[in-house]
């Protein structure tokens, strides 16, 4: 069990949580008093960021993973909020820690009624603000709305998907979803009566394949970057989905209440190819909180074991696909979501109850095998059931265009172009953008070089080199021009020293740019699996 002592201490801003053998635990402190309602949200960079609000300010910070174990770029977005209740969530999420999206609730009024209520945020361009804009706003009154939820849909970072709810007038409080295929700048509403929508809607996860599953209360159902949804039937019984994980390709794992006994119970649910096929894998009486997996095998849940003093919050572990369970104990803690990156690497947002400032804890194992699991072990009890087959319907996601709605942002249709990056195409840069890929770097490091056009012959804001499992972001020189301007364009290069990298190991990498209107587009700009160079060792 990990025996999380109520006073910890810093070292150098991080802190290392007394444990047993079991597993070890450290911490980043967010922030230094309570942080309202915190969210974890895995960014497509790899990092994670935690959202959350002071004082009716929204706070962010970032965490980097892995070879970087720290917390860094924590800051307050300067933005008014309007909340109604104080542990309302703020939507939150983007692309990178430069370029973020932050919702909240606001008051619909004449001047605000083109605005969604999400702020996209660069940070490259002196910590640039700007609202988003809807493209079709209702033409009957809407006096609030509220963004609980932002999430990114492709790989290329264009689309994100937005859930929330508005009060109409006239219709009450409407549950709502829109779209933006613009990096968040602009957004449609999305028609959910093909979901068969009632009062709720919920999204649950982002799978690897940026595919976002969610929930309503009468289905389960999964967007594809395509904007095409494949709806699930509900589980026979079920009164909701109440957390889900989608680790990797096609596996999910959903958890459901059923209130068809004495009491409730949480039945756990397995699906080896996209919900088309379901197992019943386990089920208990305590609610888990949150849960994730990052394969088939491996996974955690968060549960707090109610009517138990000294127990509290309680971190599950299954290495079996939730057939059976180990306990640690987060007694001093309150939970708030765990992000499972493997079976040796997690990471938890949690309160402590001590002095109610905001952590983020990193779990690894140690090789000591783990202890017997304790008395509540029972509590979630495995029982495989047999495979059952659900029809899947699948429709496109329609934006919603009717007499009722107005469109509104003529400009939106005159956008320039966005800029492209491409490949230099000569010599060892023909189909990559760094020297070497094998084997010792210059003198100077590694050479990273990309090629920058503008359609309209617009200078771009930035160029920037970003390298998985390091946190820092590398701006790059304008070294020359290909031809006679931008359109031609321009050849930018940056050079980073061999201390900055483990030896011995692969590295992914891309480019992104700007140009004070639109991100830049181009096969440089995706992270690509089969593009990396790999240290020496």
């Amino acid at each position: 069990m990990i025996r999380v002592m109520p006073a910890v201490c810093f070292i150098i801003g991080l802190c290392v949580v007394a444990t047993s053998a079991c597993a070890d635990l450290a911490a980043v402190k967010i922030y230094d008093g309570r942080l309202c309602a915190p969210v974890f949200h895995r960014l497509p960079s790899g990092l994670v960021m935690v959202a959350g609000s002071v004082a009716d300010q929204p706070h962010f910070a970032y965490i980097c993973t892995k070879d970087n174990w720290k917390t860094f770029q924590g800051d307050y977005c300067g933005l008014g909020n309007e909340r109604k209740s104080w542990d309302e969530p703020i939507g939150a999420g983007g692309w990178s820690s430069q370029e973020t999206l932050q919702g909240g609730t606001m008051s619909v009024t004449v001047s605000t009624k083109d605005c969604l209520g999400v702020w996209w945020r660069n940070t490259r361009k002196s910590n640039f603000i700007q609202p988003a804009k809807l493209k079709r706003v209702y033409a009957s009154s809407v006096y609030t709305r509220t963004i609980g939820q932002i999430v990114h849909g492709s790989h290329d970072g264009n689309v994100f998907w937005a859930a929330g709810e508005e009060w109409v007038g006239g219709e009450g409080h409407l549950p709502r979803l829109w779209v933006s295929t613009d990096r968040g700048e602009t957004w449609d509403i999305v028609d959910l009566q093909q979901l068969q929508r009632e009062s709720s809607f919920r999204i649950h996860d982002v799978s690897a394949q940026c595919d976002v599953w969610a929930s309503s209360f009468r289905s389960l159902f999964r967007l594809d970057p395509g904007r095409q949804a494949h709806v699930c039937p509900m589980f026979a019984g079920a009164t909701a989905v109440t957390a889900l994980s989608a680790p990797d390709g096609r596996q999910v794992f959903a958890v459901y209440r059923e209130d068809t006994g004495q009491k409730p119970k949480w039945v756990m649910m397995y699906s080896p190819d996209d919900g088309t096929t379901w197992q019943q894998v386990c089920f208990g009486y305590i609610e888990p909180k949150h849960i994730d997996f990052c394969d088939r095998s491996f996974g955690m849940m968060a549960l707090e074991v109610p009517n138990a003093p000294g127990l509290g919050w309680m971190l599950w572990i299954t290495r079996d696909g939730a057939r059976t369970w180990e306990q640690e104990s987060m007694q001093h803690y309150w939970v708030h979501d765990v992000d499972v990156v493997s079976p040796t690497e997690a990471y938890i947002l949690a309160t402590t109850i001590a002095d109610r400032s905001t952590y983020v804890l990193r779990w690894s194992p140690s090789a000591v095998p783990p202890a017997q699991a304790g008395a509540y072990a029972t509590a979630f009890v495995s029982q495989v059931g047999p495979p059952q087959t659900y029809r899947i319907d699948t429709v496109t996601m329609q934006t919603v265009d009717h007499p009722g709605m107005v469109a509104i942002d003529p400009g939106v249709t005159g956008r320039p172009a966005p800029p492209e990056l491409t490949w230099w195409g000569k010599g060892s840069f023909q189909t990559v953008g760094v020297k070497p890929t094998t084997g010792a770097p210059g003198s100077k490091g590694y050479q990273f070089r990309v090629i920058y056009k503008s359609a309209d012959n617009t200078p771009a804001q930035y160029v920037n080199c970003e390298i998985s499992g390091v946190a820092q972001v590398y701006p790059m020189q304008q070294t020359g021009l290909i031809g006679a301007d931008y359109k031609d364009g321009a050849i930018y290069d940056v050079y980073v020293g061999s201390g900055a990298f483990r030896p011995g190991h692969n590295y992914l990498y891309r480019f992104t740019a700007h140009d004070r209107r639109n991100a830049a587009v181009g096969q440089p700009t995706l992270w690509d699996a089969n593009r990396f160079f790999t240290t020496p060792r």
